[in-house]
């Protein structure tokens, strides 16, 4: 069943089930300070994700917040116990010095296994620049004080011997299972759309975007790797800082076997965690034209189609093919100078995908091939999802052809080397024949 989240104010909210609105399930009337879940200022972002814990613990919600007043970037609400919504008595994160400092703007946050995911930027207080940077941060499910705590940096950077730039403002994000074949890119991907800051000192993004895919795995393993340090008698403090957040060390370092035996942290290992070296991958696609504002991805025959919403109004379709090559295929204006939302969704069949601008919520198609009556109109429409039905002559998505699945009776649009086929009846012979055209 799912569990939605409702804001029926700045400061409070309501949660209910399933797809329609069918009763409330969790809600406050007059909450107090530690209550408050959505930040009191529609500049500032609130994430949140209701989950039930393992071995039937209480439903709880995380939720990242932007700064306003004191409240903790990161903290964990009960939602099954009074009172609900609140952080008291459960876990939140704490920075050291000044939280506004830091700025913090949460972009999404997600689970996968035993683990949720927040994706933010910040500044760096540490840099000399005070530049904002995306980070990943990680806790365990189960984890009631935090003590599986770490964040890495992502980096999204385009790298040429014309120039180079540094896409570090995260705007919207998508885990994706099997992004592409036959690349190494296997398992679950995330996909962001990054955007470049207006100077070191100011959050606001400029136009210039660029979509970039992190293996999860990777990024777990440098995580996991993050935790190792503490069991190398060296400098770590070179690669972690501990100056963000109020770190309990013990000692100098702690043994690996202490780390291997509490995956989830303990009262007696460092937390949290922040780490200096990032997860840096190259744009798979980037665009000066327009500031890339959503992203939502579809695989489909083991290609990879991601639609990437911008903040003129506009939709692009954007293969990613088997082998590295990208190609944007359609580009279609949805509500000029409307930028398009971060929430930008497909539906549960992958066959339609929501679209929501500051004034309006659209439905349409991921595909329209039955607009294309011919073999050589469908071919030439080049759409990934589209293909010709060979028996039945029309265009089609392969599923939704007779025998689609047979070799040579759906005619992908997007492979340049097919061939229209006509069939012929010889009159002075018994025999069909199929020609190309």
């Amino acid at each position: 069943m799912d569990q939605r989240v409702g804001n029926g104010s700045c400061f409070c909210c309501e949660c209910f089930s399933g797809n329609r609105y069918s009763g409330v399930i969790f809600s406050t009337e007059r909450p107090v300070d530690t209550q408050h879940v959505a930040a009191n200022d529609e500049h500032v972002s609130t994430v949140g994700l209701v989950v039930r814990p393992h071995a039937g613990g209480r439903t709880v919600m995380y939720v990242g917040r932007g700064y306003t007043a004191n409240h903790p970037p990161i903290s964990t609400r009960h939602l099954s116990s009074e009172p609900v919504f609140s952080y008291e008595e459960t876990a939140k994160l704490a920075v050291a010095g000044r939280l506004a400092e830091y700025d913090h703007h949460f972009v999404s946050v997600f689970t996968r296994h035993s683990y949720v995911y927040f994706l933010f930027y910040r500044r760096d207080i540490q840099a000399g620049s005070r530049e904002y940077r995306t980070y990943a941060a990680r806790v365990c499910l189960d984890d009631t004080s935090y003590y599986s705590y770490v964040e890495v940096p992502l980096v999204c950077k385009s790298s040429s011997s014309a120039s180079s730039r540094n896409f570090n403002l995260l705007q919207a994000a998508q885990v994706r299972a099997q992004v592409g074949r036959g690349t190494g890119r296997q398992g679950d991907h995330l996909l962001g759309v990054f955007s470049s800051r207006l100077s070191s000192s100011h959050s606001s993004p400029s136009d210039p975007s660029a979509l970039c895919v992190y293996p999860l795995e990777e990024l777990d393993l440098h995580i996991n790797s993050t935790r190792n340090l503490m069991s190398h008698h060296k400098p770590f403090f070179v690669i972690l800082s501990f100056e963000i957040y109020p770190t309990a060390l013990l000692s100098d370092t702690v043994s690996q076997n202490t780390l291997n035996a509490y995956p989830c942290g303990s009262d007696h290992t460092p937390s949290p965690m922040a780490s200096r070296s990032p997860v840096e991958v190259r744009p798979a696609w980037s665009t000066s034209a327009s500031r890339l504002t959503a992203v939502a991805v579809s695989v489909r025959e083991g290609h990879s189609i991601a639609f990437l919403g911008d903040a003129r109004g506009a939709l692009h379709k954007v293969y990613l093919g088997q082998n590295g090559e990208v190609e944007v295929y359609a580009n279609t204006v949805i509500q000029a100078n409307s930028p398009i939302s971060s929430d930008l969704l497909l539906d549960p069949n992958g066959g339609h995908i929501y679209i929501m601008t500051q004034n309006a919520v659209e439905k349409r198609p991921v595909a329209e091939c039955g607009e294309h009556t011919d073999c050589q109109s469908c071919l030439s429409t080049r759409d990934p999802y589209c293909g010709w039905c060979v028996l039945e002559g029309r265009c089609g998505q392969r599923w939704e052809c007779r025998r689609g699945s047979v070799h040579g009776h759906w005619l992908w649009s997007f492979n340049q080397t097919q061939q229209c086929l006509s069939i012929q009846i010889n009159s002075h012979s018994d025999h069909l024949w199929c020609v190309h055209r």
